[in-house]
């Protein structure tokens, strides 16, 4: 209840935003009055005020005295130095590898009505005051952790603690094992630092998430594409047949538990056949599980490490997806590779700080974590029967969509006619934003596909925006 109206100004503030951008006011044009913006919007003075300070803060309008706000002009000193349509990035970019990861965080940053295109659950679905309750319970007991920088493995109460909670899904780990990363990029980064140099092939899943394909081009790899369809994930047999193809390959990164576009669940039998596939070829595998504690059934998927008995699998997740981007806390888990990541982390970020690490060992340790876990694997569930619902509503038998059992994402299969780069240019101005699957590829592939995050709350402004793509859709198709 605390935040709603914060959330009410915010989203009042995009909304105008997005209409000057879409042209409703000119540059020079007077906006509504405060007591206009309140009938139209059924919001009070407060609200109406607040919305327009945004955008005085951002440059979108100037007060005149006596008169009331204004749409700056785009030479306007006081303003912004460029028209609002120059800050959306240029949609072409999503077509080249390199620019993709950077073009995608512009458009995130952007204040569209509803953005879909990033893999984050809504602050409403977050902990934010018991998160902040336990820091400052923290540093009233030790204020001096604001000044400590935590061991380059990490905290030792926190890997106690995540051991633990792997141990209850039978993987085999000592603290002494894991290391604690700034978020999980860092620590896939590191296990491919670990296993490759430059130059090196390495198998991925396609589609993948297409930071990954930043990670992989930054470090001179070239990635080798199988497919991973949405029911039953990346398949053994076809792990076998590209080893056997290129024997020279390094190492295959997979997530099995809910991937990263497709939602996709390998089986538990399909797991084990991996691991033998590996265990034939001398494989190491880099599993990322970022999103397995986000299950909607009774019990969590095990990750393919549990059946690890050679060490061949490095473990990589994070708790970004459960307590939010503020906790950039994320660790790899290998006993023989252990002391090669540690090296490797010296060289790229040191120990990180110590308060956030101590502040979720005891999150973790106090029960509270696997309480949040449960609100919001609740919550994703019953946000993804809407979504999906909406979508069939609205596309009817337009689109071709595998129900996901985790995770927070819907990958959305449309006519093959229709581009997806070029759908997102269409409804940008309509105030939404996807992922368009161009960007899980590195070879362009997965062109009629989108991806949703599913990590906001369903609504009505929700509703309304699929609606209109399907409108976009059918007109394209």
């Amino acid at each position: 209840m605390k935040g709603r109206p914060v959330l009410r100004y915010q989203a009042l503030a995009q909304d105008l935003s997005l209409r000057i951008h879409q042209g409703e006011w000119a540059a020079g044009e007077r906006l509504p009055s405060l007591r206009d913006i309140c009938l139209a919007h059924g919001v009070s003075m407060a609200t109406a005020k607040r919305a327009l300070e945004c955008l005085l803060d951002e440059g979108r309008v100037k007060v005149r005295p006596q008169s009331g706000f204004f749409v700056t002009e785009p030479a306007d000193p006081g303003g912004a130095s460029e028209p609002a349509k120059a800050c959306l990035p240029d949609l072409d970019q999503l077509r080249h590898q390199r620019e993709r990861m950077l073009s995608l965080m512009q458009l995130a940053e952007q204040p569209l009505p509803v953005s879909l295109q990033m893999a984050g659950p809504a602050a409403s679905l977050l902990p934010t005051e018991a998160m902040a309750r336990q820091v400052g319970r923290l540093l009233k007991r030790a204020p001096e952790l604001l000044a400590e920088s935590a061991p380059l493995a990490g905290v030792a109460m926190l890997r106690e603690a995540l051991c633990e909670r792997y141990a209850a899904l039978d993987v085999q780990a000592s603290a002494d094992d894991l290391l604690i990363t700034q978020g999980a990029t860092e620590a896939l980064s590191l296990a491919l630092r670990a296993l490759t140099q430059p130059g090196d092939k390495v198998l991925v899943e396609s589609p993948v998430y297409f930071g990954l394909h930043q990670t992989l081009a930054t470090l001179g790899l070239l990635p080798v594409e199988l497919p991973c369809p949405a029911e039953g994930g990346l398949s053994p047999e076809a792990v076998d047949q590209a080893l056997q193809d290129w024997p020279e390959i390094r190492c295959l990164i997979v997530s099995p538990n809910y991937q990263n576009p497709t939602g996709a669940l390998m089986p538990d039998e399909a797991k084990r056949r991996l691991l033998k596939v590996a265990a034939a070829h001398k494989l190491t595998i880099i599993e990322d599980d970022i999103f397995g504690d986000l299950h909607f059934g009774s019990a969590r998927p095990r990750p393919l490490k549990a059946w690890d008995r050679h060490e061949q699998v490095i473990l990589c997740a994070s708790v970004s997806k459960t307590l939010g981007p503020s906790f950039q806390i994320g660790w790899c888990l290998s006993r023989p590779h252990a002391k090669r990541l540690r090296s490797l982390k010296l060289s790229a970020s040191l120990g990180g700080g110590v308060l956030m690490q101590r502040a979720l060992a005891e999150f973790i340790r106090d029960g509270q974590y696997e309480a949040q876990l449960q609100r919001l694997r609740r919550a994703l569930a019953e946000s993804a029967r809407q979504y999906l619902q909406a979508l069939h509503r609205h596309f009817g038998a337009a689109v071709d969509i595998v129900p996901p059992s985790g995770g927070m994402l819907l990958w959305v299969g449309l006519p093959r006619g229709v581009d997806s780069v070029a759908l997102l240019d269409r409804a940008l101005p309509l105030g939404l934003a996807f992922s368009p699957g161009t960007v899980f590829s590195s070879q362009g592939r997965h062109a009629h596909y989108l991806r949703l995050n599913i990590g906001r709350p369903f609504d009505a402004e929700l509703d309304q925006a699929l609606a209109r793509l399907a409108e976009l859709v059918g007109a394209a198709n």
